[in-house]
């Protein structure tokens, strides 16, 4: 599970009646859930990290659900330019896991009790804590073992000893710290992380030529930068932020016409926006009003 620089679209349960945990936004209004009702039941929390860390970790997260038995909830959540490392109890299919970008939607079936403790890796974050590569999670969430990755399986046992989320929150920060007097962010990296910012702040309505100017290289230096540490390049980067905007602003305004959001987010006309949100999500902007709708309801 992830909870990512997008949110969560939508939640049904196996029973047929509808759930949902609700969009998280940029803090504080995406701290929580947008279905009150279900705040005893599933809880989804972000946490800052110290500015001393901030070249590595983006935001630390945490999950709670309590389910009834026999039930499911299968969690839709839209695809976000950054890794997510995860330690995880409960009903769960492993205790240490790493998921990496996702060109679609992609969905974690909840049941029975359990608890996530999640860490949102800057671009440049998995090569401080870990030798490997972003193209080894691609378009997957892989279980970390020992084996696979022993320095980011290391720094993941050690905070999983702890027992609360602030302890939690302390010993990752202490074992980053130590990772970084020992392999920095590299250039890369914080190309990219600077490219994802200025996307976040125009709306992804700029393009490629124009974003490495802005940063000072060329756009073939941005793009390998981009791939390097997010898996993908800057087309597709600015496609996810724009789209994530996009869910953002029907998720609060669901009487906003197509239209009317299409030239808000700069897209040529409302049927490329239609376009986009539906080989991303599956739905049309309208299906997903209507989903919201009907979970609210």
């Amino acid at each position: 599970m992830a909870v990512g620089r997008g949110g969560v679209l939508n939640n049904s349960d196996s029973r047929g009646a509808a759930r949902t945990v609700g969009a998280l936004r940029p803090p504080p209004e995406r701290s929580g859930v947008l279905h009150p009702a279900r705040l005893e039941r599933f809880r989804a929390r972000r946490h800052e990290a110290d500015a001393a860390i901030a070249s590595v970790v983006e935001w630390f997260w945490t999950v709670d659900w309590h389910l009834d038995p026999g039930e499911t909830v299968e969690q839709r959540i839209v695809p976000a330019p950054a890794v997510h490392v995860t330690i995880e109890n409960g009903d769960v299919p492993a205790p240490l896991v790493i998921t990496g970008p996702y060109r679609h939607v992609w969905t974690r079936t909840l049941r029975g009790t359990g608890s996530a403790f999640g860490i949102r890796l800057r671009p440049g974050g998995l090569g401080v804590l870990s030798d490997r590569s972003v193209a080894d999670v691609v378009d997957a969430t892989v279980p970390v073992s020992a084996e696979w990755a022993p320095r980011l399986h290391a720094v993941l046992t050690a905070v999983a000893d702890e027992s609360t989320t602030a302890r939690r929150i302390e010993a990752a920060t202490a074992h980053i710290l130590a990772a970084l007097e020992v392999r920095s962010v590299s250039a890369r990296g914080r190309l990219a992380d600077t490219v994802l910012t200025d996307l976040a702040a125009v709306a992804s309505t700029i393009g490629v030529r124009e974003l490495a100017e802005r940063n000072g290289v060329s756009e073939r230096t941005m793009q390998r930068a981009l791939r390097e540490t997010t898996g993908f390049g800057p087309k597709w980067a600015a496609r996810v932020v724009r789209l994530q905007r996009a869910i953002a602003e029907l998720s609060e305004h669901p009487d906003l016409s197509t239209a009317d959001l299409a030239y808000r987010l700069g897209y040529a006309d409302q049927s490329h926006l239609i376009g986009e949100f539906r080989a991303v999500t599956g739905q049309t902007p309208g299906e997903y009003v209507q989903s919201l709708a009907v979970l609210q309801n």
